[in-house]
């Protein structure tokens, strides 16, 4: 997580921008977190979609994840089981989410996939490992936070069925100072996909409310 903040602010060096606006989805939603906490003074607001880092695992649920998430694990998963992991991102598949799909599939006969693999399964370790509960009242910029209902990965079904999303949303987002958070229907994990017609606008409101501008960085360029 460290490492993907360190590479967000590398690029906000190279094109010269001393503050922005950030998004994160899903894993990029802890990335996104990790950046503002590393470095507030250049993210004025945080949006987060679905995001991994809300919720809490104890060291033998961890473990449980990384076996299932090793690299060999994956590179052997059936064709049916990736496209039914795939699938569980939505609430409803679209059909312009088809792409998406065959070429996640596509993906296994490419000579690099076990690279792929193996990448996937350091990112888990590295969620795992930099978790950002206890680091969530130190965020002082305004936060969005938008979920959908029927997420299917948020929280985990398998380490925590009994866990409800709305509860376990709100109690993280206590901890932030000014965070404001959004249940949207009908939506799953791709929440900005499945309702990217209310989700747009909510972006668009967040971000043009108190204004964010691109502004020259007194930096130079690496």
């Amino acid at each position: 997580m460290a490492f993907y903040a360190d590479m967000i602010r590398e690029f906000l060096d190279g094109l010269q921008i001393a503050h922005c606006g950030l998004i994160g989805h899903s894993m990029g939603g802890q990335v996104a977190l990790h950046t503002a906490l590393r470095y507030p003074e250049r993210i004025k607001k945080l949006s987060l979609m679905a995001p991994a880092g809300l919720e809490s695992f104890s060291p033998a649920e961890g473990e449980d994840l990384l076996s299932w998430f090793a690299p060999d694990k994956l590179l052997e998963a059936p064709l049916a089981t990736v496209e039914k992991n795939v699938r569980a991102n939505f609430y409803h598949f679209p059909e312009d989410a088809r792409q998406l799909l065959e070429d996640r599939l596509n993906y296994t006969h490419c000579h690099d996939y076990p690279l792929f693999c193996q990448i996937l399964s350091q990112s888990v370790a590295a969620m795992l490992q930099e978790p950002v509960w206890e680091l969530l009242p130190r965020l002082k910029m305004p936060v969005q936070i938008l979920f959908g209902r029927q997420d299917g990965y948020i929280p985990s079904p398998l380490l925590h069925p009994d866990l409800k999303l709305i509860p376990m949303v709100e109690e993280a987002a206590s901890r932030i100072p000014r965070a404001d958070v959004r249940f949207l229907d009908r939506c799953g994990h791709f929440v900005q996909w499945e309702g990217a017609e209310e989700v747009n606008p909510q972006l668009e409101h967040f971000f043009r409310e108190e204004g964010i501008t691109s502004e020259p960085s007194a930096r130079p360029k690496n």
